[in-house]
């Protein structure tokens, strides 16, 4: 039987480099599963330490802002890409027009290249300002 990640099956054949192959049970198999992603996460802590930036003093403002949103920030180690930018920015209702009138990026690949040493949660700490500051000048127009 082939094990497909996600699947619960009662035993997965792990193909492996030699021409052997290995029987696993469900639990062995998710506590392989376990420390693999153990390990990835480490690995992505320590190039987190090492080349990106870490300290943000509207930190604790963003976290404010997510939870005034409903989501948390994504984990301090998660580098930035552009898709996964726009996903956030999908998530606030933000449009690619709305970033670039506040940013100047005409797409969010060059908003996360303009700072490429920050992680995602900082991206989407100044998505969350721009929502904001949206959310604000909305509700001033409909007051006014």
């Amino acid at each position: 039987m082939h094990y497909t990640p996600g699947c619960a099956v009662p035993a997965a054949t792990i193909h492996t480099p030699s021409r052997f192959s290995a029987q696993y049970d469900v639990q062995s198999r998710q506590n392989l599963d376990a420390c693999l992603a153990s390990a990835a996460r480490a690995k992505a802590q320590d190039y987190a330490r090492e080349n990106l930036r870490l300290d943000f003093a509207d930190a604790e403002h963003w976290r404010a802002l997510a939870a005034a949103a409903g989501f948390n920030l994504p984990a301090w180690y998660v580098t930035s890409t552009g898709g996964k930018t726009q996903g956030f920015a999908d998530r606030l209702g933000l449009t690619i027009h709305e970033v670039y009138a506040a940013t100047g990026c005409r797409s969010f690949r060059s908003f996360v290249e303009m700072n490429p040493t920050w992680p995602l949660f900082a991206h989407v700490g100044v998505l969350l300002e721009i929502a904001a500051e949206l959310a604000a000048e909305r509700t001033a127009a409909i007051t006014h």
